[in-house]
């Protein structure tokens, strides 16, 4: 049932409007379930000013595309039908926003995120997870933040129990001396905040 899962929430990630989710969900498994004899397709979904384009090869899906008011805002790519192996998102102006990674070898995600002019943002670990039909992000691990200079000024370490992150250790750089300023383990180790929408997405870019 999980690996059902994957299929529709790699498709619906950023739709956080449960109505419009639970209708796309219903389509999209009546799709899965009703075009298994298929073999090389693309189906078109449609709902509001949400389309959703999926790209099947051997009866298997390989492919999501999924657009807002008819602009790329997300792509996802399958292995195995039913597994999220890349996935990228898109600011408004069509560049890249994020992209992630499957790592094989125990399934987390390595994430890069970008500042809009094309820099990269920061850089670490996820776990992602299904929580109340939507699609969270929690970090792991070593978390690197840089200037748009491409300059590290922040780095943290951070552990998740699959419903909340914990930060445990905080560096914080001089950029113009390059230097370390702080650096300490927190303990007991602080809890991350997160956004109302509970997709752990805001944590992943640098503080505004």
């Amino acid at each position: 049932m999980l690996k059902r899962k994957w299929i529709v929430y790699g498709i619906l990630e950023i739709l956080n409007n449960k109505y419009i989710m639970n209708k796309i969900i219903i389509l999209v498994l009546s799709l899965v379930l009703v075009s298994c004899e298929k073999k090389d397709y693309v189906e078109e979904i449609k709902l509001d000013n949400y389309t959703a384009k999926l790209e099947y090869k051997d009866g298997k899906l390989i492919n999501s595309r999924n657009f807002k008011d008819e602009i790329l805002y997300s792509e996802f790519f399958y292995k195995k039908g039913n597994v999220i192996s890349k996935g990228i998102e898109y600011y408004p102006n069509k560049k890249i926003m994020l992209t992630y990674s499957l790592i094989e070898k125990n399934g987390s995600y390595y994430v890069k995120t970008y500042y809009e002019n094309g820099a990269v943002a920061s850089e670490g670990v996820v776990d992602l997870s299904i929580n109340k039909h939507i699609l969270r992000a929690l970090r792991k691990d070593g978390w690197v933040y840089y200037t748009k200079k491409n300059n590290i000024y922040w780095a943290v370490m951070i552990s998740n129990d699959g419903k909340n992150e914990f930060v445990t250790r905080e560096t914080i750089i001089d950029t113009i001396n390059n230097s370390v300023l702080e650096d300490y383990y927190i303990f007991p180790p602080r809890i991350s905040k997160q956004e109302k929408d509970g997709t752990g997405k805001h944590l992943m870019f640098p503080p505004k």
